[in-house]
């Protein structure tokens, strides 16, 4: 029905006769009062959270490994806000936080939430963090007297699961990853080697010192107390974890279980006082604390006498969330719990002394638990349908016959939508009625016990059939076969087609000066683009073509890039014809035709540097608007250039032009010309970029943006305007000094508020600010449908910057400050003092129409300290 009405509501309409918002609200009722009810006798932590609970949901800012030192002085835990990674440390006296180590930026990637691992030195003195960097385990060592940092790599392993001091802080113990099996090692930080406790295909974890570091114990999905190595058959049926302890001095392959509950996961043991264990249990649903109190009594006496262990055990929380991690400070007698309830991460701090006085009821199973504890519901069977054929009666057996029945209600196969289920019994499917020699069919019950018994000793059959494969498989050699190699060959597809209008140049490159007159901006145009890719994403092509109506003004590209390695390049072909009017008499036509060779070499997933290798050639031809121009032959200029820039970019896109982060941008280019002239230029710049989140969805975006160029050649910067500004202005009254040799131009923007060439020179800087609000988006707290309010936003800004020729913008050297005026052989110059920095503010509205990000924007420019009239922009560009 979705399909036939081309709308999914409808379509849930149609079929269950409730809209899709009701049923959403249903099923939400539904399971809220099933999984709910139990909140009602239990509550949260008592006390303030350590950290701070914003009001808005933040399940994106994680707070992790709690840590208590052993002076009870100060607190440590992870933060981290989506992969941007603190560790702080929290004087739990003066209630004063500072970060003692960072690392990461935020990103929309998995993140990895097992580091850091943070350990307190038994001295209370020294931090001990272990992370990940580049593939490499470190340690480090953070001293809290001198502040400074001590870095040692951990090599043979593959991951750090957990840590702990010994009480004499020679040695920790730490559950690692190595050669794809978690086990548990004892490591010797002063001899810097480690000793192996566990060697098998098991998972151990949660790993921690107890008795004065005489014995270990940790968490096991081990299915016996022995260890043993290599041995298919121990391997473990499901991930739920039992408590274990091995006995450091005994040194025995044989642990002591302090729990056994096959259906019941236990976490995180650790030392609670002198014969107790604190650990967490999901045994009611929800992940709890529990207090294991360690006993014994005599089992039998022969020549020694024997000793059989057990344990005791109680809860300690009662929360309607699960613990997610914690830590207990036997000896001042402190517990930091964290929990995530109400969208926030809470971390509490409370005491034992208090804990052990209050009574627990029995806690309640939760909703889950109760929901998986049911006994499987039993399956309605289908009956056959017996069909009868007419038949005369016999009369002889009149007198026989018994009085008919109440008739019981048969199958009639049809489904009722409002009570069904799907049946998966392999032994309840119906059987197809058999004809008899009369005409009838009828199946008597015999048959189909029987045909019911042959098909269940089929099944029987088969799983005797699997047990033995699977004996076999456990029987077989571990040695790993590599399947065949076989080549790859690279085959490409269709990423995307693009057919759109457009008012862009396909490759920003710098326009051929040609007397200053006015900026050559593109127009409106038809834009079309295509890709395609291999299968692996190694190699991408790309190309596409810009063409106007009168088409005299277009642009051809072919693009071909290898992302195969870590080094990635990119070889692209650009042609760009563009009329140019030179003066009133002197019309060109300008093509440029482009080679670049781009190489980028990544440092991580936000920075990167890169390099351009380039050739160039720009063709002017002259059109025969007069004698002159006819005999006006033309000019040729081959270039050859140099591009380094570095690329720094962890934005996170919040929405259509709302972005949230950090992006710069640092380069430098040397052109040289390749004929008798042999011009030079230098060109270094910035572009660097902050987006501030004010507020939800509110963002304040700030930009700056400067250039020089020099050497024998130079470029013009025309300041004013927007980018992909539709239908611009360009001011001729401010003059080009043509005594700087310009042999590029380019646009400096934005400045709002005046139009192309308010100031121009062979440097320029703006700075450009914006508040984002996203209306609808801010004001509306449920899904919008349409795309157009999605994406409305109002933005006010403010522009300020110059473009000037000298050293900076108040040089007697600028050309702005003065006019020359010649009249024959009469040249004045004029002292003008223009004020060389301009500005602009104003208000705009962006969205999305007809699938165009659309920006419309009125500002009043600032020039020589008096406030202009306004000026109106529609512009198709992004960001700024």
């Amino acid at each position: 029905m979705t399909r036939v009405s081309r709308n999914a509501d409808n379509g849930f309409l149609f079929v269950l006769g409730v809209s899709l918002k009701n049923l959403a609200a249903e099923w939400l009722h539904y399971y809220d009062s099933m999984y709910y009810k139990q909140e009602d006798k239990q509550s949260l932590p008592e006390g303030k959270p350590l950290n701070r609970v914003r009001k808005r949901a933040q399940p994106y800012c994680a707070i992790e490994h709690p840590k208590l030192s052993p002076d009870g002085r100060n607190l440590t835990y992870v933060w981290n806000d989506m992969g941007k990674i603190r560790v702080k440390l929290r004087d739990l006296q003066s209630k004063k936080k500072k970060t003692i180590y960072r690392q990461g930026y935020r990103a929309y990637t998995q993140q990895d939430h097992s580091y850091p691992i943070v350990a307190w030195h038994p001295s209370g003195k020294l931090v001990s963090i272990i992370t990940e960097h580049k593939g490499k385990i470190k340690l480090i060592l953070y001293d809290l007297q001198t502040k400074k940092r001590i870095t040692r790599e951990l090599f043979n392993f593959e991951k750090i699961l957990s840590v702990d001091y010994s009480d004499d802080g020679r040695e920790f113990v730490f559950t690692a990853v190595q050669m794809g099996r978690s086990d548990v090692f004892i490591y010797n930080i002063i001899s810097n080697v480690y000793e192996k406790l566990t060697d098998d295909l098991f998972t151990d974890v949660d790993a921690r010192f107890i008795d004065r570091s005489r014995k270990v114990i940790f968490s096991s999905d081990r299915n016996n107390d022995t260890i043993k190595q290599f041995d298919l058959k121990l391997l473990p049926k499901n991930l739920n974890h039992d408590i274990f302890i091995y006995d450091r001095k005994s040194n025995e392959q044989t642990l002591r279980r302090v729990t056994s509950t096959p259906f019941v996961d236990e976490r995180a043991p650790m030392e609670y006082d002198g014969n107790s264990l604190s650990y967490l249990s999901d045994e009611k649903g929800i992940f709890n604390r529990y207090l294991a109190k360690l006993d014994s009594n005599i089992a039998y006496i022969d020549t020694s006498i024997h000793y059989s262990y057990f344990t005791r055990s109680s809860p300690l929380s009662q929360y309607p969330r699960s613990i997610l991690e914690y830590d207990v400070d036997t000896l001042n007698g402190k517990i930091a719990e964290i929990i995530f309830a109400k969208g926030n991460y809470r971390l509490t701090l409370k005491d034992t002394e208090a804990e052990k006085a209050e009574v627990l009821g029995e806690i309640g199973f939760s909703g889950f638990r109760n929901k998986a504890a049911e006994p499987p519901k039993k399956k309605r069977k289908r009956t056959s349908i017996l069909v009868v054929e007419e038949q005369k009666p016999d009369t002889t057996q009149l007198a026989q016959t018994e009085q008919p029945k109440e008739q019981k209600p048969t199958d009639t196969g049809e489904i009722n939508i409002y009570d069904y289920q799907f049946n998966s019994d392999v032994f309840q499917e119906t059987e197809a009625p058999k004809q008899n020699d009369e005409g009838s069919r009828l199946l008597s019950d015999d048959n189909l016990k029987s045909k019911r018994d042959k098909k269940r000793e089929k099944v029987m059959a088969r799983i005797d059939s699997l047990h033995a494969a699977l004996e076999a498989v456990q029987n077989v050699n571990l040695e790993m076969q590599l399947p065949p190699q076989r080549n790859y060959d690279v085959a490409f597809k269709s990423e995307y087609v693009v057919t759109q209008l457009d008012n862009a140049f396909v490759n920003s490159t710098y326009q051929t000066f040609t007397g200053g007159g006015s900026f050559n901006n593109p127009g409106l145009n038809g834009f079309f683009k295509t890709g395609i890719t291999d299968v692996l994403d190694d190699y991408k092509v790309v190309g596409g073509f810009r063409l106007t109506g009168n088409l005299k003004t277009n642009e051809v590209f072919v693009s071909a890039q290898n992302f195969k390695r870590r080094l990635d390049k990119q070889v692209i072909f650009h042609r760009q014809s563009i009329e140019d009017v030179i003066s009133n008499s002197t019309i060109a036509q300008v093509y440029t035709y482009t080679l670049t060779y781009k190489m980028s070499w990544p440092f991580s997933d936000f920075s990167a540097l890169r390099g351009n290798v380039l050739g160039r050639n720009d063709q002017t031809v002259y059109k025969s608007t007069n004698d002159r121009n006819l005999e006006r032959p033309d000019d040729l200029q081959w270039t050859g250039g140099l591009k380094l820039e570095y690329v720094f970019d962890n934005t996170l896109p919040m929405g259509l032009n709302l972005y949230r982060g950090t992006r710069l941008k640092i380069f430098a280019e040397y052109f040289q010309e390749v004929d008798k002239d042999a011009k030079n230029l230098f060109v270094i710049g910035v572009d660097a970029r902050n987006y501030i989140k004010v507020h939800r969805e509110l963002i304040w975006a700030n930009r700056l943006a400067a250039s020089t160029s020099f050497g024998n050649q130079k470029i013009a910067y025309f300041l004013g305007g927007v980018d992909q500004w539709i239908a611009p202005t360009y001011n001729n009254d401010i003059p080009v000094d043509f005594t700087q040799n310009y042999g590029f131009q380019a646009l400096a923007t934005n400045m709002r508020g005046h139009p192309q060439n308010i100031r121009n020179g062979n440097s320029f800087a703006v700075i450009n600010s914006e508040l984002r609000w996203p209306v609808f988006r801010y004001l509306i707290n449920r899904p919008i449908k349409s795309n157009f309010l999605y994406n409305f936003q109002i933005v006010g800004f403010g522009d300020i910057g110059t473009a000037w020729t000298g050293l900076q913008p108040f040089s007697e050297e600028n050309s702005q400050n003065r006019e020359e005026i010649q009249q024959g052989s009469i040249l004045i110059t004029v002292n003008n003092r223009r004020e060389p920095i301009v500005g602009g503010f104003g208000l705009g509205a962006r969205t999305k129409f007809l699938g165009y990000f659309v920006r419309l924007d009125y500002a009043w420019g600032v020039e020589n300290r008096k406030i202009n009239d306004g000026f109106w922009y529609i512009s198709l560009s992004m960001d700024f």
